[in-house]
């Protein structure tokens, strides 16, 4: 294990380094400039000493005026350890912890790459992972400003389709059922799980979600924890009443095609025909291996997460969750040198990460922010990724 880490530090020095300054310079220029806020970490960290004092926790305002905790009762418990300190201190020891798993996310997405992509890799390493982070840089900033957790999240995922890989299918749906229960809408993340058959995963889903329950019960008693379980429902529910979003499908749809709205079902049911076409497609050009299967349900993974926010109305630092498939895309870039794909995913990551007001000024950015374009260049990422991984076979296979 010392070992495998001082191999991992050696090879990835030169990332580790330029990573270290960019986190270093991220939280003194918040700290000059009386940002350093974390208004979402604010949230949970609040929401959980309101817990501990017997206080209301769903239904009110921490901080913000939209700044309602909307999580499971578990979540409550898991940021209680940071309650033993002043704000001021868990601020930065979360942010640290953001800083680190955001290293960690892009090593572990790396190797997945290097390990099941063996025709995709380059010895570049340390540029292609730098350029990662540069590429989600706007996201980044907002994540930490903010204190979310969804680069979290996104490393617990990502360990979950590595154990995915691995065939230990009921620790991979423990972690993978972790974040379900974090922000339900993961559960998307069943159907490639069901297509590729990895149903013994729902086995660790089912333990994530029994455990949930189980542990509010154990401290707090049965009224209380079915209560508070009430209450967090409620909340889910109301979530999208006090936030708006311009990059949904369904908000694109309304902006450049139809000016009415369109029920979200219809637009899940679009995505899941789509899904099954392409999965059709896949089968029919690529020869049955067990590497190609294995290609196949991480680029599907990886699909279904980076989709959430063009189907769920968030904020925008969850387009954080397309960090893999941007990875996936700079790897096939740095091996096939495509000037024409090299134009377009430099397009598609202006728009999917460039949209600052110190970048395009407020006006620009705000049009930039009103029509959507972070929603179309996802899209257009993740429509990249199936390109490249579908008829790109002498690299990608």
């Amino acid at each position: 294990m010392v070992n495998h880490i001082k191999l991992l530090l050696s090879t990835f020095k030169g990332f580790l380094f330029f990573a270290a300054f960019i986190f270093i310079a991220i939280f003194t220029i918040e700290n000059i400039n009386g940002r350093f806020w974390l208004h979402d970490f604010k949230v949970y960290y609040s929401a959980s000493s309101a817990l501990l004092n017997g206080a209301k926790v769903y239904g009110v305002p921490f901080g913000l005026e939209t700044g309602f905790f909307k999580y499971s009762p578990l979540v409550l418990f898991i940021f209680v350890p940071y309650t033993f300190f002043s704000f001021a201190v868990a601020s930065v020891i979360h942010f640290l912890v953001i800083s680190i798993c955001t290293v960690c996310t892009i090593i572990v997405i790396q190797k997945i790459i290097e390990n099941y992509f063996p025709n995709n890799t380059t010895h570049r390493k340390n540029t292609l992972l730098s350029i990662s982070l540069i590429c989600v840089a706007i996201h980044l900033v907002r994540e930490l400003h903010l204190g979310n957790v969804n680069i979290i999240l996104l490393l617990i995922l990502t360990i979950g389709l590595l154990l995915l890989i691995k065939s230990r299918l009921l620790m991979a749906g423990i972690f993978i059922g972790f974040a379900m229960v974090v922000k339900p809408y993961f559960l998307l993340l069943l159907i490639p799980l069901l297509f590729h058959k990895k149903t013994k995963a729902f086995y660790g889903i089912a333990i994530s979600w029994f455990i949930s329950f189980l542990i509010p019960f154990l401290f707090l008693g049965f009224t209380k924890s079915v209560n508070l379980h009430k209450e967090w429902i409620e909340a889910m529910q109301q979530h999208s009443t006090y936030l708006t979003s311009n990059h949904t499908i369904q908000s694109l749809f309304q902006t450049y095609i139809y000016p009415y709205s369109i029920n979200i079902a219809i637009v899940v049911g679009i995505v899941f025909i789509f899904y099954i076409l392409t999965f059709i497609l896949r089968h029919k050009n690529i020869i049955e291996t067990e590497l190609s299967k294995t290609k196949t349900l991480i680029i599907d993974y990886l699909v279904f997460i980076a989709i959430i926010p063009n189907l769920v109305i968030t904020d925008t630092e969850h387009f954080l969750l397309s960090l893999p498939l941007i990875m996936l895309g700079l790897n096939f870039l740095f091996i096939k040198s495509s000037y024409i794909k090299l134009f377009i995913f430099i397009i598609l990551i202006f728009f999917f990460g460039a949209n600052s007001s110190d970048f395009l000024g407020n006006e620009l950015s705000d049009r930039v922010e009103v029509l959507g374009l972070l929603g179309i260049s996802n899209l257009g990422i993740i429509f990249y990724a199936i390109y490249i991984y579908i008829f790109e076979k002498k690299v990608f296979n």
